[in-house]
């Protein structure tokens, strides 16, 4: 959590009605601020102040209270509210996501907000530190539980901090809405942000957002590739059997098919270019052209719900859900995604693709073999794999440093290391989730992908004879 970018929030309503609220917001995006709903309902009147400032900006416009409308009131079951109102120029652009995916184990949370307790004789607040257990709770819930560390002894203590965000690393996973009886204020209840997203006008906020920008940018690789290939670009019209029309029209028709269909029409596209292009160079013109824009353009078009659990881990939280990912090909393309880079795969002539970055497999090809202690066991082929020039270590601490310290460059450089490992061997034994947990927690850096069972035989095939067009055309 970015303490710098916490919201204090104001509620004010017509005298004679209701007092004053305070409550908490943080920001979510440009011009977003995600609070709790019940800040601004009354059955005696609708508030006419709604004000915000950042409680750690005071020297500078930031600090000063501002008008804010409420542009999404949430619903009877999701008790969330987004405000909008104008960022200050220096703090554009900073604002942290929300987890699209349900925690489904104890996980340790922390926030701010302007509780009660935290009350001053001036009629301020300080924020207050928040901190605990994140409890799992059914799909039907909408709310889980959060234990509370140090919980206030004064009535009502932790009131103002309705809409604190619930931070697990570096990722919003619900919003604070009430404090439960016969707990000694030593629980809170949260709305999780994965219900959200079910709420269609809650995703019309972010419409425009990653989702619409990395479509954008490739629809324009795709419609610079037809336009600088106009054979290709005439072959692609036969293959769909269209009417002609302009190569962005026609690059909107191949993204329309999702990332599957587009590639299965290069794939086709290959076939036509092998078949019908006769000259040596312009073969080899045409195959490096189509392989470039597919290594480019899958990242973009990959679902960002396969990779929502990436960049959980991205941000240093152990995610052991599979998500949507059942192949090294597919853990390739989301990891580029999540890098911002085109697609690296290592050998031309494996039927399924390993990333550039992918880490090999252990001794014997699984982690079953390591059964018996596994952490140490991760320790060590992560030194061998990944320090093994350093030839003079003998304290392994210092070795996990370097290892550490690698990933961490590895990863700002958008060159992210990762492991794939099949979803059974955690399923099969809960002392290897906990020292997954335990590896993550000591390599935040490394990203572990948990690969369920159903392999994307299409994405896979398509994928392999560009990596083998790719390795022909190089030599």
């Amino acid at each position: 959590m970015d303490n710098n970018l916490l919201i204090e929030i104001y509620v004010g309503f017509p005298a004679g009605t209701e007092q004053g609220r305070i409550g908490t917001g943080y920001p979510i995006g440009d011009g977003l601020i995600l609070t709790a709903r019940h800040l601004f309902m009354s059955s005696k009147a609708a508030p006419e102040d709604v004000s915000v400032r950042w409680h750690y900006q005071k020297d500078n416009v930031a600090g000063k209270w501002q008008e804010a409308t409420i542009l999404w009131s949430g619903t009877d079951e999701l008790d969330v509210a987004v405000l909008s109102c104008s960022f200050p120029e220096l703090l554009k652009k900073r604002y942290k996501p929300l987890s699209k995916i349900r925690h489904q184990s104890i996980q340790k949370w922390n926030s701010q907000g302007f509780a009660d307790v935290g009350a001053k004789h001036d009629n301020t607040r300080e924020a207050v530190n928040l901190s605990g257990d994140a409890y799992t709770s059914a799909d039907s819930e909408n709310v889980f539980e959060l234990g509370v560390k140090y919980a206030p002894s004064i009535s009502d203590g932790w009131r103002g901090t309705s809409g604190s965000p619930v931070f697990v690393g570096d990722m919003i996973i619900g919003v604070v809405v009430t404090c439960p009886e016969n707990f000694n204020q030593s629980r809170l209840k949260a709305t999780p942000t994965w219900k959200l997203f079910q709420d269609e006008s809650f995703c019309k906020l972010f419409e425009d957002s990653s989702e619409g920008s990395q479509r954008e940018k490739a629809l324009k690789l795709i419609t610079k590739f037809l336009n600088n290939f106009p054979i290709l670009y005439e072959f692609v019209k036969e293959q769909r059997g269209i009417s002609p029309l302009s190569a962005r029209h026609m690059a909107q028709d191949m993204l329309d098919r999702g990332l599957e269909g587009f590639l299965n029409v290069l794939f086709i596209l290959s076939d036509q270019v092998e078949d019908r292009i006769e000259g040596d160079q312009e073969k080899k013109n045409s195959f490096t052209a189509l392989c470039d824009l597919v290594f480019s353009t899958a990242p973009l078009l990959i679902d960002s719900s396969v990779t929502e659990p990436l960049i959980y881990q991205k941000r240093g939280v152990f995610v052991r859900e599979p998500g949507a990912i059942g192949s090294r090909t597919m853990g390739e393309i989301a990891m580029a995604r999540i890098d911002e880079r085109k697609t690296k795969f290592s050998g031309a002539d494996a039927k399924i693709q390993r990333g550039e970055y992918e880490l090999p497999d252990p001794p014997d090809n699984h982690l079953e073999s390591w059964r018996k202690d596994f952490e140490s066991a991760f320790d060590d082929h992560l030194i061998k794999e990944i320090a093994s020039d350093y030839k003079n270590i003998n304290d392994i601490e210092e070795a996990r440093r370097i290892v550490s310290k690698s990933l961490t460059s590895a990863s700002n450089k958008r060159r992210t290391r990762y492991y794939c490992i099949e979803s059974s061997i955690m399923e099969s034994s809960r002392s290897i989730e906990s020292a997954l947990q335990s590896i993550k927690a000591k390599y935040p850096d490394l990203i572990l992908i948990f690969l369920h069972k159903d392999m994307e035989i299409d994405v896979i095939d398509s994928i392999a004879r560009f990596v083998e067009l790719s390795g022909r055309n190089s030599r």
